[in-house]
């Protein structure tokens, strides 16, 4: 049985998708949008009067260059919706405020306190939306990347110990309240993995795994297309995983690397220095170097490192891509 849209859900399909064309594609004139969504020039006049009537693309000039009279160009109205990106780090709460379309309009950063948390959060996010000329109530939705992992039967934010005042609390009705308005939390490392499966190395790519080696090593599990969660939203945490002899970060990082050098005549005050000590070294940094130990833990630490870092540490560094994952979270919320 054939079924047919009634003309409000088909006028409703229509708008969406000459929306959703302009924000991947920026400007265009009538025609261009009429071939990609095919629609004939007299339904696609009729669209763009319709968004423009209610305000949610504008007229931004004429292109010329051709033959006839220039075209009328047109864009989504970027003041139809804002939204921030949080980053949470143990040293930084870092805010970017965004228009509807991704472009950057304000960041502002402040220390992460020891105490008072939340109202220092608060207060961050407020002073990066009145660098934008906004208030809080202006923000469509705020997005927060933060290590570790909320687990969405409770809404605690595990495997981060080191985020003072975040812990042991319904985190995202916590912070919906304090901001009064809709609030999504996310492990940074994911939010790195849908940049990177939007506009970075793995677009159409199905199924890979992003390696994060840091303070702590994480991941970012993606299959047939989905980022991978978990049940209690920790998949990824690498770092956390129990292995024989215990946490698997305790048995790669700084001192356990130091302490393995220290069995090999090898003395260091960090991980780094011993393994740069070790180069140079002889024959016991060769002993060191070739410890099945190191090389199946620390070894791998190190190389995955050199990888991943010119695959996407620029990305997440910069806030403009922040600020577009933001938008493409919240894009029809508003």
């Amino acid at each position: 049985m054939t079924r047919t849209g009634s003309p409000r859900l088909l006028r409703e399909i229509n708008d969406r998708a000459a929306i959703e064309t302009l924000l991947r594609s920026g400007a265009m004139t009538r025609a261009e949008l009429e071939e990609v969504i095919g629609l004939s020039k007299p339904a696609t006049a009729q669209l763009l009067a319709r968004l423009e009537e209610d305000g949610m693309v504008v007229r931004t000039g004429l292109r010329g260059g051709g033959r006839g009279p220039r075209a009328q160009m047109w864009a989504v109205n970027g003041g139809v919706g804002h939204v921030a990106a949080v980053a949470l780090t143990p040293d930084l709460i870092d805010v970017a405020i965004a228009d509807i379309t991704g472009s950057l309009l304000s960041e502002h950063s402040a220390p992460m306190p020891k105490d008072n948390t939340l109202q220092a959060f608060r207060e961050t996010v407020q002073k990066a939306a009145a660098l934008a000329g906004l208030r809080l109530d202006a923000l469509s939705h705020v997005v927060v990347g933060t290590p570790g992992a909320v687990d969405p039967s409770t809404g605690h934010l595990g495997f981060a110990p080191h985020l003072p005042g975040l812990v042991d609390v319904d985190l995202p009705a916590t912070l919906r309240e304090l901001l009064g308005t809709s609030v999504s939390i996310e492990n940074d490392i994911n939010l790195a993995a849908l940049e990177e499966m939007s506009t970075g190395r793995a677009v159409g790519v199905r199924n890979f795994v992003l390696f994060w080696p840091a303070d702590e090593i994480g991941s970012a599990v993606v299959i047939n297309g989905v980022l991978l969660r978990g049940v209690t939203g920790g998949a990824g945490e690498i770092d956390s995983m129990q292995v024989p002899g215990g946490r698997y970060g305790d048995q790669v990082d700084s001192d356990a690397i130091v302490a393995l050098a220290a069995s090999h005549g090898i003395a260091a005050n960090s991980g780094l220095e011993a393994v740069a000590q070790a180069l140079t070294a002889g024959t016991e940094g060769r002993a060191f170097l070739s410890d099945s130990h190191a090389g199946s833990h620390w070894g791998w630490r190190t190389s995955s490192a050199c990888s991943t870092r010119s695959w996407c540490c620029s990305r997440v560094a910069s806030r403009r891509p922040a600020a577009r994952r933001c938008a493409s979270w919240c894009r029809w919320s508003c």
